[in-house]
């Protein structure tokens, strides 16, 4: 159905085209960690950091992807590191306290994400929250909202390894 390979083929790419731009080589780290290939996007993050050590998108999937490995200290400091350069990737926090069984940080974090969800993207982190704590509902309602303000990832909601639990 989705053509993975041919994403990472192409974000791959794109880093040969221009390989001193953080951005391209940043969402080849993002887009590894989307489909849940968290070793890769760990490599890839780093390499992103060595062309700009303040780009915080990759202190974010750092962070996702340790959690996802089982290294909740490092997940933590790496989500920390990033949201005291810029805000943005809250998420990532939230989600790795679940995964770390801290339930009532998590909440924290995704009660403060829930006052922005006029937003696709505050809703979609909502949603990775919830999924993560173990809330199917709360985190489904969240993707509906998506749904319904035509987020740019809501084609992908089935896609997303951390939302399959949900499906």
């Amino acid at each position: 159905m989705y053509k993975i390979d041919d994403a990472v083929s192409e974000m791959k790419e794109a880093v040969e085209i221009s390989p001193t731009e953080p951005i391209y080589q940043g969402y080849l780290a993002w887009t590894n960690l989307f489909i849940g290939r968290f070793d890769a996007a760990l490599e890839e993050a780093r390499k992103t950091l060595q062309l700009d050590p303040n780009y915080t998108m990759a202190y974010y999937v750092m962070g996702a992807a340790y959690a996802e490995m089982g290294m909740y200290f490092e997940a933590i400091e790496a989500h920390k590191k990033g949201l005291s350069i810029s805000p943005g990737f809250e998420v990532g926090l939230g989600v790795a306290y679940a995964r770390a069984g801290q339930k009532d940080k998590a909440l924290e974090v995704v009660r403060e994400l829930e006052k922005s969800m006029d937003s696709w993207w505050y809703a979609w982190a909502v949603a990775e929250i919830y999924s993560a704590i173990g809330d199917k509902n709360k985190a489904i309602d969240a993707l509906e909202v998506v749904y319904k303000l035509k987020g740019d990832y809501a084609p992908f909601m089935n896609a997303y390894w951390l939302f399959k639990p949900l499906f």
